[in-house]
């Protein structure tokens, strides 16, 4: 009887640490998963960011080739 006793209780013990190392996987898969899903918004709002920038930039060429057009013009005039 006595046997049988400690090797209920060993059994338990490795169901238990069983248990514990799936959940341990678990949380591992769920930390992983948010980081790429982290990953994935942030190089999505880059590439937003990026094509702002881009429209700007295309945005302040022009303004400054007006701008230089203006001034020749305006040179143009008072000589």
């Amino acid at each position: 009887m006595r046997y049988n006793r400690s090797q209920s209780s060993d059994q338990n013990f490795w169901v238990s640490y069983a248990d514990l190392m799936a959940g341990l996987l678990f949380v591992f898969i769920l930390l992983i998963g948010a980081i790429v899903v982290k990953y994935i918004y942030v190089q999505t709002d880059l590439k937003g960011i990026k094509n702002d920038l881009e429209e700007q930039k295309r945005v302040l060429h022009l303004s400054q080739e007006e701008l230089l057009q203006k001034k020749q013009e305006f040179f143009k005039v008072t000589f």
